[in-house]
């Protein structure tokens, strides 16, 4: 930066100015511009990256409690229908598999008319295994 004091001479007044000249200060303020930008880039596609992973895990547990709630539903109308499938789930463990879920189906008779449903779905996600269970009681009316 070059400072330079002139003279000037305007309607019959001299005045003194002060020229402040800069030079080779462009391009550092460039950089440094840059590198902030940059800066705040990496910062935003970091978060868009875990953003995105939490989203896909989220999206794996929706979908285990929807395979868990459909299972105990369909449990429900098949025994509504035929009492005689009760015994299906309580004399062994039911397992099954859709898609990256492993579906577990047991049934335990708690009192005479009390059954104990349970549904335990689980998966892998990212080298971690995962579990989800749903439980729910049915009382069988005796006919």
């Amino acid at each position: 930066m070059t400072y330079r004091l002139i003279s000037e001479k305007r309607f019959g007044e001299s005045q003194k100015v002060l020229v402040v000249r800069n030079s080779g200060y462009i391009l550092l303020d460039i950089l440094l511009g840059l590198f902030i930008l940059g800066m705040g880039l990496a910062v935003i596609l970091g978060l868009n990256n875990s953003t995105v992973l939490k989203s896909g895990q989220v999206d794996s547990s929706l979908q285990a409690v929807n395979l868990a709630s459909s299972t105990l539903d369909e449990l429900l109308c098949e025994f509504d229908e035929d009492k005689s499938y009760i015994d299906k789930y309580t004399s062994v463990e039911v397992k099954d598999t859709y898609g990256i879920f492993e579906r577990i189906i047991r049934a335990e008779w708690k009192t005479m008319n009390l059954v104990l449903l349970t549904v335990k779905i689980e998966w892998l996600e990212r080298g971690i295994s995962k579990e989800y269970y749903l439980e729910s009681y049915y009382y069988a009316q005796p006919s």
